[in-house]
């Protein structure tokens, strides 16, 4: 390894800012405790994971309610696939299973019903020549489970146990960060508040376990979030560099130095300008306030209209159901006249019909029965014109004189009732008529009334507000004079109330600014060799995946990445969705290779990689990539990629059967 430090880096880095600053070693050791600065000048020792058994299993709900169990296990170091012919088919959230475990916590894209299906799942590790099983139950949500260790990879005892999803994350951010030997970095985020200075935050292991997980999105080279500087934090730290979570709390101090200056200022003109300002807001709104109480009247309402109102609505709805009850008793009395009238009109009607019967069939003179044809005896012929009874059904029949008098009572009974049941319908309508009138004055009573009443509540708060407004209108008119008045503007006593800059005897920014220079001394040469390293990797590894026209690559510190091929240069961000997957693929095995020859790092050496073929990544891209990540697994022994897609032909013959899991035409992984 080549030579890391300098002539001023073989002194302690405590010393060495004393002696720059011409501070005490305890004033300084002051300003570092009250930033939570701490030295970390250990270079990474690369400890390495693998995969070896993913167990999950419980109780699909919905169209597709079943058990099921997955069972992924004898994995190792090299290529593995989930496979599915077809999309939606369960591989991204097999892998979301994983992350699960590994991180502590579920990612955003594990959606919370699919998660809440699985009742127990267990993930075995390897980290060098130690054996971890991380164990979860989940009932009704409720998280709980265990890590079990194991020195031979057979017998397994309980290491740490968590319960509910907050100490879930906890223990296993605390296991994976101790196992891994790796400290968190810290970065400043900015408020959106321009007069706040920010806050101070620390990265721990879910933000560092995102470089092993490449999703469906490639904004950054490593993670996947770009904010607060997190990329070069993640790349410093799995390079291996010493003194990075130093030189990140350091850094992340004089941001917030920055930004507080610049709040200051900000704070200055924005007390300067406010006042002014404030004035004419005052002004204006004391305008308006006068103009609002020149609208408001004296009140028009009493209390003895209201109960004239009153009065008259109760007279009227009175009225009204006193109409409703005579038209109620008529109508019963009405009934009885029109079912009588209808009996008598149906009686006279009945009796002519029967009448010009009877005489047509004396016409006929009939000489036998006409049901039954039976012959009707000279007797019986006899016996209707003397006793004027029927010869075929032996009936009385009336007398011509008996019908007459007959039909003269039926008709003047008719006639009697039709003229009693029109004085009735006359009679309804009028009554009808009266209640439907007295119906419409209590309406518009009843709105009047209501009406009346509004008017009453609205001035009652006119009045009120009367009084409001006349109150503030005073206490603006107090705070015009006020501000008119005023000769100076008021300021804030930025010495006295400064949250960052310490004391007058200690200038921090001199001890900061000392304090990042020496740090990155002791880090700055080894991270160039090794960027040049990682460089010459990249670019080795760029046939390997189908970029044979990249002809050069630069990865800086930032990190930021620049292309040199043929048609020009480019950036990381500008080449297609299929180019920044390899990239990122690329990127991080160059590094876990260059850490693997130098003996140096913190990377774990296993990546996953979820639907590369999701965002406008073609076939050919995607099959380069599985080509070359095969190619690069032979190159580092301990390199462990799981790769979750689409299957096609080529994919599936460069990953054997006992490599995969592979869910074929319309069959669900799990």
């Amino acid at each position: 390894m080549n030579n890391i430090t300098n002539d001023v880096t073989n002194k302690q880095w405590l010393d060495v800012i004393a002696e720059k600053t011409l501070y005490s070693k305890k004033d300084i050791q002051k300003f570092l405790t009250k930033y939570n600065v701490t030295q970390s000048p250990s270079i990474g020792n690369p400890r390495r994971i693998q995969l070896l058994d993913i167990e999950f299993s419980g109780t699909k709900k919905g169209n597709l309610e079943n058990d099921f169990k997955f069972v992924f296990n004898d994995l190792g170091p090299g290529l593995y696939g989930l496979f599915t012919d077809k999309n939606l088919r369960g591989k991204s959230t097999a892998i979301e299973v994983i992350k699960w475990l590994i991180k502590g916590k579920p990612s955003e894209n594990f959606q919370p019903g699919v998660k809440s299906w699985i009742k127990e799942a267990s993930l075995k590790l390897k980290v060098d020549n130690d054996y971890f099983i991380i164990k979860v139950n989940q009932d009704e949500d409720f998280v709980s489970g265990q890590i079990e260790r194991s020195f031979d990879g057979k017998i397994y005892s309980a290491y740490k146990e968590f319960s509910g999803e907050e100490d879930m994350a906890n223990k296993i951010s605390d296991f994976m960060m101790n196992i891994l030997d790796l400290e968190k970095v810290s970065s400043f985020r900015q408020n959106s508040d321009e007069l706040e200075v920010g806050s101070e935050i620390s990265h721990g292991w879910p933000a560092l376990a995102s470089a092993m997980f490449i999703g469906t999105t490639y904004n950054a080279i490593f993670g996947d979030l770009t904010l607060s500087g997190l990329p070069n934090r993640i790349l410093n730290m799995y390079l291996g560099l010493p003194w990075i979570p130093t030189h990140a709390a350091l850094k992340a101090v004089q941001i917030q130095f920055k930004n507080q200056g610049t709040v200051d200022e900000r704070k200055v003109d924005t007390i300067s300008k406010s006042r002014a300002i404030r004035l004419k807001q005052i002004q204006q709104e004391l305008k308006g306030k006068q103009r609002e109480l020149r609208t408001l009247k004296a009140p028009t309402t009493n209390s003895n209209r209201l109960q004239e109102l009153l009065d008259e609505f109760n007279d009227l709805y009175s009225r009204q159901k006193e109409y409703e009850r005579r038209l109620l008793d008529f109508t019963l009395d009405f009934d009885n006249t029109q079912n009588l009238y209808i009996k008598d009109k149906q009686a006279l009607n009945y009796f002519k019909e029967n009448k010009a019967a009877t005489k047509i069939f004396k016409q006929l003179n009939p000489t036998c029965c006409p049901h039954c044809e039976q012959k009707i005896t000279s007797e019986q012929i006899e016996k209707e014109k003397k006793e004027n009874k029927c010869s075929v059904c032996d009936k009385t029949m009336l007398e011509s004189e008996d019908l007459e008098d007959y039909f003269q009572e039926l008709r003047k009974a008719a006639e009697a009732s039709e003229t009693a049941f029109k004085q009735g319908k006359k009679e309804q309508k009028v009554r009808e008529k009266a209640l439907n009138d007295v119906s419409k004055f209590l309406a518009n009573k009843k709105s009047e009334l209501d009406n009346y009443k509004q008017k009453i509540v609205d001035e009652k708060i006119s009045s009120n507000n009367y009084v409001s407004l006349k109150n503030e209108i005073e206490r603006l008119e107090i705070l015009e004079k006020e501000y008119e008045s005023s000769e100076n503007i008021l300021t804030t006593d930025l010495e006295e109330n400064k949250s960052i800059g310490g004391s007058s005897d200690i200038d921090e920014e001199k001890i900061l600014k000392e304090a990042i220079k020496e740090t990155e001394l002791r880090f700055r040469n080894l991270q160039e060799e090794l960027l040049i390293d990682v460089n010459k990797k990249i670019l080795e590894y760029c046939p390997k995946v189908g970029l044979s026209q990249y002809k050069n690559i630069v990865l800086n510190s930032q990190p930021s990445l620049k292309i040199f091929k043929d048609g020009g240069d480019t950036t990381f961000s500008k080449v297609s969705k299929g180019e920044q997957l390899r990239l990122k693929v690329l990127a991080t095995v160059a590094l876990i290779s260059i850490a693997e020859k130098r003996k140096l790092g913190r990377h774990p050496g296993f990546i996953l990689i979820d639907s590369p073929a999701a965002q406008e990544v073609n076939k050919e891209d995607l099959n380069n990539l599985i080509i070359g990540i095969k190619e690069m697994c032979s190159d580092i022994p301990h390199l462990q990629v799981i790769v979750a897609s689409t299957a096609n032909d080529t994919i599936l013959t460069h990953i054997p059967e006992n490599r995969r899991k592979y869910a074929k035409g319309d069959d669900y992984l799990w």
